[in-house]
């Protein structure tokens, strides 16, 4: 047919065409199509076009089909579309279908404004391979709806390189479920600036242990602020320790009690003295039994001195130096339990001033042992109480006593010996007795 010919077919004409005869014509006829012609094409004249027959028509032509035509052409067509052709199709008429079908190519080749018309279901089916040809300005020009049909599945199987191409608001608006389907290793290859979006309570705790320390250390305080207990409770030593002073000061007492006992026994002491004195001063039992003694011994006295000596260990209380010992409160004397007490060593004793030794509560010196007893001075021993001291040594006590300890004591407290006291003494320890309240 002539172009006259072509140029006077009504739109029924067109549409008896068959895909044989529409195939013999030439791409000017094709393009001489008008408005009306083209529209007449059928959606089984489109699907069954050779790739060929299909490029007859002009980009304005492919640009004008209906949702019916366009979504009538299979994916073998769309892919063999020319550059011009592909970048006219109207994506918001094509199904999901379509659009997943789309080699990385033909992704790639789209333009900014036909990637920003994706519908939420297209985005949400899109290969990861797919999104990764996507350009970094057609990424962030996703709107929050479309960002927000990324599946987790999705981001999880992109590379390092493409989740890249993500804003840092986009990074920051993630939903839990899409935050949590990031890999450690996507996680720590953010930027700073990306990684300071992420709103770290949404992560799970297996990804922000998985952090590298340097990742942990360039989190914003905002953001470790925010980390919940479970994340608190799995970071390692190591990431604590990347931690700043503020930081962890900044911690409430409900993120500081998640901290395990094996946690804070392995950081440094100076990891440990990044501490608030409340915060040392509130650790648990289990969390103040995790520390060493090598930690407790070089706290500072104001650290040292908030710490509740009856939430340790034996051996944490055998474990301190005399200059521990020493730098105690009289409070946290007073709070020594009998156990904790009997265990102590001369040495450690000497370390209290009298006034702590005659403050010993009933229990307290009912736990002093004859070799604590023996090895203390005359003067320490003078120093026990008439009241809660003296009548609350027990035999093994009575055994250490010498008779200058005796003969040190004041008449009240020679006389505040009990007659079971008494009966347990040894001789010279009697006749010293008797000396004394001669």
């Amino acid at each position: 047919m002539t172009n006259d010919q072509v140029g006077s077919l009504t739109a029924a004409q067109v549409a008896s065409l068959s895909t044989g005869q529409i195939g013999t014509l030439t791409s000017t006829e094709v393009q001489s199509f008008t408005t009306t012609q083209a529209d007449a094409l059928t959606s089984t004249q489109l699907g069954t076009l050779t790739t060929t027959a299909l490029g007859l028509l002009s980009s304005d032509q492919i640009g004008a089909l209906s949702t019916t035509q366009l979504r009538s052409l299979t994916t073998t067509q769309l892919n063999a579309l020319s550059v011009d052709s592909l970048d006219a199709v109207d994506v918001t008429k094509a199904t999901t279908t379509q659009i997943v079908g789309l080699t990385t190519t033909a992704i790639g080749q789209l333009s900014e404004a036909q990637v920003g018309a994706f519908s939420t279901s297209q985005i949400a089916n899109l290969s990861t391979g797919q999104i990764g040809v996507l350009t970094s300005a057609e990424i962030q020009s996703f709107t929050t709806t479309q960002a927000n049909a990324l599946t987790s599945t999705q981001l999880g199987g992109l590379t390092t390189t493409a989740l890249g191409l993500l804003s840092s608001d986009q990074i920051g608006a993630l939903s839990t479920t899409q935050l949590q389907g990031l890999t450690t290793t996507q996680l720590n290859s953010l930027s700073v600036d990306m990684l300071n979006a992420l709103d770290v309570s949404k992560a799970s705790s297996t990804q922000v242990a998985g952090l590298t320390t340097t990742a942990v250390g360039q989190l914003l305080e905002a953001q470790v602020s925010a980390l919940t207990t479970d994340q608190i409770a799995n970071l390692s030593t190591s990431q604590i320790d990347t931690l700043t002073s503020t930081e962890i000061q900044n911690f409430t007492t409900t993120q500081a009690a998640a901290l395990t006992g094996t946690q804070l026994g392995g950081l440094t002491t100076t990891d440990l003295g990044r501490f608030s004195t409340d915060q040392i001063g509130a650790l648990t039992t289990a969390q103040v039994q995790g520390l060493t003694t090598g930690q407790l011994n070089t706290l500072n006295a104001a650290l040292l001195d908030t710490l509740d000596l009856a939430k340790f260990s034996g051996d944490q209380v055998v474990g301190l130096t005399t200059t521990s010992v020493g730098s105690l409160t009289d409070a946290q004397i007073g709070a020594l339990t009998a156990t904790q007490v009997s265990v102590l060593s001369v040495d450690q004793l000497a370390a209290l001033t009298t006034t702590e030794f005659s403050n010993f509560n009933t229990d307290q010196a009912a736990a002093l042992t004859s070799t604590q007893v023996a090895g203390l001075t005359t003067t320490y021993f003078a120093a026990l109480s008439a009241t809660t001291g003296i009548p609350a040594l027990s035999a093994d006590a009575i055994a250490g006593i010498s008779t200058d300890d005796i003969l040190s004591l004041s008449t009240d407290q020679g006389n505040a010996f009990t007659q079971a006291q008494i009966d347990v003494m040894s001789s010279d320890q009697r006749t010293a007795l008797i000396g004394l309240l001669a």
